[in-house]
């Protein structure tokens, strides 16, 4: 079983305060944080209000299990879906050497 790192990177809505993103961060630390499959996640912002979050799973069978997480709280998605421009999204899945 080969660790993998999901890369991810969109924009956030113009008119999101930051504060409002440090919020949603926080509760997707917390939600991932208890999952034994998942490793760690960090996330930064740029100057362009690009986000960037790196996360860590033990495989990549266990990285898609994370939809079925997100999909039992779903006031999470649509939040990040009021942060979130998600036409800009991009996610890329890395294997772990």
């Amino acid at each position: 079983m080969k660790e993998i790192i999901t890369l991810v990177e969109f924009k956030l809505n113009e008119w999101i305060d930051i504060s409002e993103w440090k919020e949603m961060s926080s509760k997707a630390n917390w939600i991932v944080g208890w999952i034994k499959w998942f490793q760690f996640r960090y996330s930064g912002v740029d100057n362009d209000w690009t986000v960037y979050c790196i996360l860590k799973w033990d495989s990549a069978e266990d990285s898609s299990k994370f939809d079925d997480v997100l999909a039992t709280k779903p006031e999470i998605g649509k939040e990040f879906e009021r942060l979130c421009d998600m036409k800009t999204m991009k996610m890329k899945n890395i294997n772990v050497i």
